[in-house]
């Protein structure tokens, strides 16, 4: 592999005089799966990882909670009175309201005039360690609750064809309010801000929005809050009576008797590409909660850090010097090159595991935060990675497959950059320059 260190030397000067990042820190080290070789550049020191820190995340929760695993949420009814008891559910959408609703009404509720929410199964911290205020009300940083709908975001939409952007916004409800300050762009990407009252949804979108993706998310400001307002919307759509004085609480319950219904989320494996192609931090954050909650019955970041630490030393493989959140969004994590390449060969030796880890990750080209990334391949070779990005870092790490066979594990990491679309354009060049060694 010595040919090989001298190649991606040259490549990483070539790429800081074209682009002026002259400055930046790049940590790498390949893997050979065949020969067990081994390459790297400060492998051993430490980075920003962004949402490379949801590669523990992912599994950890696949080994403790099992691919099969399904969140429940339990409804119980007592005349008019409706008890919802989350259970973390970080997929519960709309259209999984009207179904519980449709199943409430079939088994007797006609009419609601008290709703009680019950999100004691997480702890009542609803964002990550060291989330940056200025990220709250933006959809990367929505809530964390035991009851979530529809992700705990709004998204707002605007029609390219028209002169000026105006915002149209789903779900839909009386209580949003939305002041826009916008102009279009022919930029691939938005340059948006988004700002929102502390106990309400009364937005303020300002900033520049792309014709190519004229389409920003916005994070509530409760997800029990949101929950119960959708949750009586299609109560009501099915027939279901709301009292106009409704009484809606947030409280721990408990019960000796049998709840009314039960829903279920899909498998985990289902959930799972969620956090690994599309790297949504809320559901992330869901995972490390429910891996405590499901040892030691309440869902608390800290519990379930300490039980990532212990997975990984099970596994024998070195535990991040830092490791704060679930998803990444935090700049306080700090991880090496040489640990992501760790875990993902953990990864590929665990035949259990190895086929649900691998299908939700993001393909270079094909899906998830790689899907637009259309470089020229060796005909053959499939890149299946987790994307990693905050202001000034771009990180990739993953596995490179020719055919069916993993020949590379990898791990990639770009600190200090001026220019985020610079660390694409190497991540770029070292993926094409792999694929025909």
């Amino acid at each position: 592999m010595r040919y090989l260190h001298r190649q991606i030397e040259s490549l990483w000067e070539d790429w800081a005089k074209r682009t002026g990042e002259t400055g930046a820190r790049i940590g790498c080290m390949i893997h050979h799966v065949g020969t067990k070789n081994e390459i790297g550049w400060d492998e051993d020191k430490w980075f920003v990882p962004a949402s490379n820190n949801k590669l523990w995340t992912m599994a950890v929760a696949l080994d403790r909670l099992g691919p099969n695993y399904r969140f429940e949420t339990r409804f119980y009814v007592d005349q008019n009175r409706v008890v919802v008891e989350g259970g973390g559910d970080p997929v519960f959408s709309y259209r999984d309201a009207v179904h519980v609703a449709q199943e409430l009404n079939r088994r007797g509720l006609e009419k609601i005039d008290t709703l009680l929410l019950d999100d004691s199964k997480f702890e009542r911290v609803p964002w990550g360690e060291g989330w940056m205020w200025d990220d709250l009300a933006e959809g990367y940083g929505a809530p964390i609750h035991a009851i979530n709908m529809e992700s705990n975001r709004i998204t707002f939409k605007a029609d390219p064809t028209e002169k000026v952007p105006r915002l149209s916004w789903s779900p839909s409800l009386p209580t949003i309010h939305v002041e826009e300050r916008l102009t279009w762009t022919d930029d691939e990407e938005s340059d948006i801000k988004i700002k929102r009252g502390a106990k309400n949804h009364h937005f303020v979108i300002t900033g520049q929005l792309s014709r190519h993706d004229p389409e920003v998310e916005g994070a509530v400001w409760s997800g029990p809050q949101f929950f119960a307002e959708l949750f009586l919307q299609a109560c009501s759509q099915v027939g279901i009576k709301i009292a106009s004085e409704i009484k809606i609480e947030e409280d721990s319950f408990s019960s000796a008797s049998q709840p009314t219904f039960c829903y279920f989320s899909p498998p985990l494996q289902a959930i799972l590409d969620k956090v690994g192609a599309d790297s949504d931090n809320m559901v992330a954050e869901v995972l490390l909660k429910a891996i405590a909650m499901k040892l030691h019955g309440i869902g608390t970041a800290e519990a379930g850090r300490e039980e990532v630490k212990k997975c990984l030393d099970e596994w024998g493989v070195e535990s991040p010097p830092v490791f704060v959140d679930g998803s990444g969004l935090s700049m306080y994590n700090l991880s090496s090159p040489r640990q992501y390449v760790q875990l993902l060969q953990a990864i590929n030796y665990r035949t259990t595991l190895r086929s649900v880890f691998l299908d939700s990750l993001a393909v270079y080209g094909e899906k998830g935060t790689l899907q637009e990334r259309k470089i020229q391949l060796k005909p053959g070779v499939k890149v299946l990675a987790k994307t990693g990005s905050l202001s000034g870092v771009i990180n990739l790490s993953g596995y490179l497959l020719a055919g069916e066979e993993i020949r590379f594990i990898f791990s990639l990491l770009i600190n200090g950059l001026l220019d985020d679309k610079n660390g694409k354009l190497l991540q770029d060049d070292f993926i094409r320059m792999l694929s025909f060694i």
